[in-house]
């Protein structure tokens, strides 16, 4: 967290005019400066109070849960697996789905300066680099979403965000994908109980696969929600969320 303080200079030019080595109108000048030099304070202190009416304060959410859903096994639960995967052959797909609960920490009147979702990966293979992964805000009505192929969750009509991965991953390395607007989108409903994720492959003709560490994972950290608010200095410490009455969601197709 940074706290930045503005100063402000005066610099006070005496500059009347001036006819045959007399000063004009010194009399009224001299009435005015006072006055001007009162409303430069002024705005000088306003403009360090503004600069001190908002803090950022960054926190992680762990996710809540986490399940990928199978073109192969289209009624299987995999909400215990210790891997999400994310995958496609040309016919198979594996795409993976991560909820999130932020309304116990963001409140609908702070603002989202930036948020990421982070996932550690475990494998991955493709037969041509870069990959571009997409993620996608779904839309979760429980807390753990029995979600599968056949019954997959609605999406959100929002454009989904690309991350580009250009190399094979070095297991325990971290994938990141802005989810600044998504979040935004998120709050502007009035912060529903479940924020969800869906991560899949850009597209269904390239042939590659991810493997991420679930919550269920032993060794590597699961996905995490990392998210910058500004929020007033006085709030910093009682972070609440206080909802809106939320709006009619819309969903589109997958």
């Amino acid at each position: 967290m940074r706290e930045e303080w503005h100063f402000i200079t005066l610099n006070w030019v005496h500059a009347f005019p001036v006819r045959g080595g007399e000063h004009i109108g010194s009399v009224g000048a001299f009435r005015v400066w006072p006055l001007m030099a009162a409303v430069l304070v002024v705005g000088a202190l306003l403009s360090v109070a503004a600069a001190r009416t908002t803090r950022e304060v960054t926190f992680e959410l762990e996710d809540f849960s986490d399940t990928y859903l199978s073109s192969s096994h289209p009624d299987a639960v995999e909400d215990a697996s210790p891997e999400l995967m994310v995958t496609s052959d040309g016919g198979s797909q594996n795409w993976t789905v991560i909820s999130f609960t932020p309304v116990a920490t963001l409140r609908t009147q702070d603002t989202v300066v930036r948020a990421s979702l982070e996932v550690s990966a475990v494998a991955s293979t493709a037969d041509l680099w870069p990959v571009s992964l997409r993620s996608k805000r779904v839309l979760l009505s429980g807390p753990e979403p029995r979600v599968t192929w056949n019954l997959p969750p609605a999406i959100a009509c929002e454009v989904g965000v690309l991350s580009v991965v250009d190399h094979p991953l070095i297991q325990g390395s971290l994938v990141s994908f802005d989810m600044t607007s998504q979040l935004r989108d998120w709050q502007s409903e009035g912060g529903p109980p479940y924020l969800g994720i869906m991560v899949q492959l850009n597209g269904r003709s390239q042939a590659a696969s991810f493997a991420f560490a679930s919550r269920e994972h032993l060794v590597l950290v699961g996905p995490r929600l990392v998210v910058t608010v500004a929020v007033e200095p006085s709030l910093v410490s009682s972070i609440l969320f206080e909802p809106a009455a939320p709006s009619v969601l819309k969903s589109c197709t997958l």
